[in-house]
């Protein structure tokens, strides 16, 4: 199938118009075989066979809509996954923009940027799931012709969902009850009777400073820095037996 004309590097630079309009002015689309097209040898732009899968289901659900750009010589430019897609699915004929007014050195640089500058988009998740939650129910088991699997839906609506999970709640602990008062100032009373009278303490290791009594067993000299006795060894004298006479 012979070309038809397009609007080459020389005609842009020769045109009335402005640069950025002059190349915006394509005669029309022309349709050729999707074997008639040759891929970029360099092109560093990967498709899986899942992805090529998905623009084939694409394609077949609302039809050939971006039209693959190819230079002069019938390569592609643009369009490398639709081209697959096409023949995946036994297209006769695809849609093609002829590209001519870019240089060698642009038409490389465009075919990155082509995919890379998309790829600098982003998403506002709020209203992404907004919309993904009315197809959901729109479009029942199909909701995967957009691009997004049914898993990634889901997670995306749930991190979106403002209602309380009753799985995440945090059981009340219960209430401690407080100690009476009675129970400790009876302690601290056998603690101060205690101190006050080391003569009735048993004869244990010293385990406290050198200038305490010489009565606690159970803290370690090492780690006891008090001159006040814990509990602990107040309930410790209270049950040993009475020292020896010295």
């Amino acid at each position: 199938m012979s070309s038809r004309p397009y609007r080459t590097r020389d005609q842009v630079a020769n045109s009335d118009l402005p640069p950025a309009e002059a190349m915006l002015q394509h005669p029309s689309i022309e349709m050729l075989a999707p074997a008639q097209l040759k891929p970029y040898p360099r092109n560093a732009r990967t498709h899986s066979k899942k992805q090529i899968r998905q623009i084939a289901r694409s394609i077949e659900r609302f039809g050939f809509t971006n039209p693959v750009l190819i230079d002069e010589g019938d390569q592609i430019i643009a369009g490398h996954g639709r081209v697959a897609a096409a023949l995946q699915i036994g297209l006769g004929r695809v849609p093609v923009l002829r590209i001519g007014h870019l240089s060698a050195v642009d038409k490389r640089a465009y075919i990155l940027a082509d995919n890379r500058l998309a790829e600098r988009a982003g998403w506002d998740r709020e209203v992404l799931a907004l919309e993904l939650g009315e197809l959901c129910e729109l479009l029942t088991d199909e909701i995967d012709i957009t691009g997004f699997e049914t898993g990634e839906v889901d997670l995306l609506l749930s991190d979106l969902d403002d209602t309380p999970d009753p799985a995440d709640e945090v059981p009340a602990l219960p209430r401690l009850r407080p100690r009476p008062a009675r129970a400790i100032s009876g302690a601290l009373g056998l603690i101060a009777s205690s101190a006050a009278t080391p003569a009735t303490a048993p004869s244990t290791p010293a385990l406290w400073p050198a200038s305490a009594p010489r009565w606690c067993s159970r803290i370690p000299r090492t780690t006891c820095r008090s001159r006040v006795m814990c509990s602990a060894a107040a309930l410790a004298i209270a049950s040993s037996p009475s020292p020896p006479a010295r």
